[in-house]
């Protein structure tokens, strides 16, 4: 039921805030072999943590150190594809972000990861942090400034999570039908060409009308 939500603003469900370095802070000479690792756009857009190019020392990384993430923080690219969110998982390094980022804690006594992460990535929310702030058509991230005083909505905890788990279950059929939908394209592929064979070698001896029906399937 709608009493059940309450109104706080988006700096009000999270614990910290942070956008990356400035660039004369984080630059190539500054790289090493191995050491800290450098998060990138990359990691947030493919919310895949495997691959990392870029690495710093133990002293920049402590001069850093206000930028830094680790296992469960969120990662938020802001810059060329923006908006886009991925939580580190537990086995990923501790590190820093690099200037086109923006880390993200939440207060979990609040807020549910699982329900964050799929708010955050909503349309809903997402036409508040992206605005064309120029009038030119092309999108600019929100300020952090900008970002903490949004008003948002948000259930109790058990609400959340009934929330998360029928978003799950909504997406798990979704992509059943999309890989049933790709299967029965590939077979009426399979079905054509077998249509086209059997034209083509002369095994129809229908009138031309009935043969032109059966190439457009």
């Amino acid at each position: 039921m709608k009493e059940d939500w309450i109104e706080c603003r988006f700096e009000d469900i999270t614990t910290s805030l942070k956008r990356g370095p400035f660039g004369g802070d984080l630059k190539k000479e500054f790289f090493v072999e191995y050491g800290y690792k450098v998060y990138e756009q990359q990691h947030a857009i493919n919310n895949d943590f495997a691959s990392g190019r870029y690495f710093i020392d133990e002293e920049k990384f402590e001069k850093l150190k206000a930028c830094k993430v680790e296992a469960g923080d969120y990662i938020v690219s802001c810059s060329g594809t923006m908006g886009k969110i991925a939580r580190l998982p537990k086995n990923a390094p501790i590190g820093i972000i690099n200037q086109a980022l923006m880390r993200v804690t939440i207060n979990e006594n609040i807020i549910n990861p699982n329900y964050f992460i799929q708010y955050f990535r909503s349309n809903i929310f997402q036409a508040k942090i992206l605005n064309d702030s120029r009038g030119t058509g092309m999108q600019n991230m929100a300020a952090i400034k900008e970002i903490k005083p949004i008003k948002i909505l948000i259930p109790s905890l058990p609400i959340q999570r009934a929330i998360v788990r029928k978003i799950e279950t909504l997406f798990a059929s979704l992509d059943k039908g999309i890989a049933d939908l790709k299967t029965a394209q590939e077979q009426l592929k399979v079905y054509r060409q077998a249509v086209l064979k059997k034209a083509f070698e002369g095994e129809f001896t229908n009138s031309k009308m009935q043969f032109l029906k059966l190439i457009r399937l």
